[in-house]
């Protein structure tokens, strides 16, 4: 919880600098009880660092859809599932892997993985949708496990 805090913190910190739409941004996913493909895209990718903050939801979703980081299914305004979550992160962090995600990578083995680094926490099920709460959880540990194993 304390970890949630600070990066929540630290988003809020960040967003101060930015623009208002931002922070709107920020309330919205809070609120949000299914976070859509578009949605965890604009969330995830800047996280990572491979579209700049502030860029548009469609655009983030666009661009995820194009790179094969979200399935092909994947429409922008249905609901993403812990699995696809899971593989949007690892893909997006370039994250290393098991060898079942190595040979085989989809949603089930990301999931999988991000389950075994501890970075899904809680009730688990890769069918699941998932919150907006709930994602930014699992973005503050990836980017706190991703920093240190640099």
């Amino acid at each position: 919880m304390k970890r949630f805090i600070l990066f929540i913190a630290a988003v809020l910190c960040i967003g101060a600098s930015l623009s208002a739409q931002t922070a709107e941004r920020m309330d919205i996913l809070l609120g949000t009880a299914e976070v859509s493909c578009a949605m965890a895209a604009i969330v995830v990718l800047p996280a990572a660092g491979i579209i700049p903050v502030g860029s548009s939801p469609e655009a983030a979703f666009a661009f995820a859809a194009e790179q094969g980081l979200l399935p092909k299914n994947a429409g922008a305004d249905r609901a993403i599932k812990l699995g696809e979550l899971s593989f949007l992160i690892m893909r997006s962090f370039n994250m290393k892997s098991g060898i079942m995600y190595a040979l085989f990578p989809s949603s089930r083995y990301a999931y999988r993985e991000m389950t075994y680094r501890k970075l899904i926490q809680g009730r688990n099920d890769p069918s699941l949708t998932v919150s907006g709460e709930r994602l930014l959880r699992i973005i503050g540990r990836t980017l706190e496990y991703v920093g240190e194993a640099e």
